[in-house]
């Protein structure tokens, strides 16, 4: 029973886009916009991350669903090309004439024109979460958490070998270890590439719902394993703190922030909030919910930009009161139109591929 989580968590990424932190951890002070010298608690990284782990549940259930032989490598793919690239495109089309012929001065990841490159990059997904590296990436992403769906479809490369081979023991330490290092910042390793954005340090996080699903289908040593993995995310957040204090650093300045202090606190609290809705029942408005959510995380970034440089007399349109009720309400609507206009048409497409049995639960295959 993911569904209103999912719808939440797409919202919370709403709200980093609109520039909205929360200041003092645990924190009640919400700002809007504020000094870039001051960022808080940033609820984007805090949604991916948890994103991160549905991911890892729901594929780990897919794949041993319907996958588990490496001949179905490309069908399996297919299905998911089905599920993320429809509305993506959509989305992602859509937004091209806000690029085009709105001024680019507000956009963070809009500069230019778009050229052939720019726009394979754009609509293959991949090298999105490259960006660091990637000029035309970095100066031409059309939606702007698209990168995370980069992220996304490696992983799905990935889960298949992963589940197939058995090597998740051998490569969840190894990613934690690049996580926690990249983190840190040590060896010139920069936290929001390494311990956010690529795969190499993040897989370890989609696996925590790996786990978390052969733990629910009665595999006590995945308990086990997820145990002793959320421990130490416990014991390397605490280093990560305690080396701040003993370089004299407040707890919510931007060196930890650096740090990605947002993923580990939503690795302690989305591990165990994820175990207590995989135990509900399943809802049919909880799946409806969770099927507004993708929509929602790709229109955002529409009205947001495209509301940004109307103006309202001499004012910006996203400096009165109400520009930020009109990017929720647009972008809400944009989310609903996405998924019964253009995500179920493909729902049926998706089911075709899945050829054998039911073997799990009917909630994982609604859920992905």
């Amino acid at each position: 029973m993911f569904g209103t989580l999912r719808l939440i968590l797409a919202f919370l990424v709403l709200l980093s886009h609109l520039d909205v932190r929360i200041h003092g951890l645990p924190g009640t002070e919400f700002q809007f916009r504020p000094d870039v010298n001051d960022p808080g608690f940033n609820p984007g990284p805090f949604a991916v991350a948890i994103f991160y782990m549905l991911s890892g549940y729901v594929m780990t259930g897919l794949v041993r669903a319907y996958y588990m032989d490496k001949g179905k490598f490309g069908i399996f793919m297919v299905d998911r090309c089905c599920r993320i690239l429809p509305q993506y495109l959509v989305f992602m089309l859509a937004m091209l004439p806000i690029a085009m012929f709105v001024d680019q001065g507000h956009m963070r990841t809009v500069d230019g024109d778009p050229t052939v490159l720019r726009m394979v990059y754009n609509i293959t997904l991949i090298p999105l979460n490259f960006l660091m590296y990637i000029d035309d990436v970095q100066n031409f992403t059309l939606i702007e958490p698209s990168w995370s769906l980069g992220a996304e479809m490696q992983f799905y490369m990935i889960i298949p070998f992963v589940l197939l081979w058995r090597i998740r023991d051998w490569v969840v330490p190894a990613s934690l270890m690049v996580f926690f290092v990249g983190s840190m910042w040590f060896f010139g390793m920069n936290a929001d590439t390494w311990a956010y954005r690529l795969i190499p340090g993040v897989l370890f996080i989609f696996l925590l719902g790996s786990y978390a699903f052969d733990g629910m289908k009665g595999e006590k040593s995945a308990w086990v394993k997820l145990g002793l993995l959320y421990v130490a995310v416990i014991g390397l957040f605490g280093v990560m703190a305690g080396y701040a204090v003993m370089k004299g650093e407040a707890f919510d300045t931007k060196w930890c922030l650096g740090k990605n202090y947002e993923v580990y606190i939503a690795i302690m609290v989305g591990v165990p909030l994820m175990i207590w809705l995989a135990k509900k029942k399943r809802q049919a408005w909880d799946e409806y919910l969770g099927n507004l959510s993708y929509g929602l995380f790709l229109s955002h970034m529409l009205p947001v930009w495209g509301l940004a440089k109307l103006r309202v007399g001499e004012t910006t349109l996203d400096q009165t009161a109400w520009f930020m009720p009109a990017v929720i309400v647009i972008a809400f609507l944009l989310a609903a139109l996405g998924y019964h206009l253009v995500e179920k048409p493909f729902l049926s497409i998706r089911r075709n591929f899945r050829k054998r049995k039911l073997a799990v639960s009917p909630s994982v295959t609604a859920r992905a």
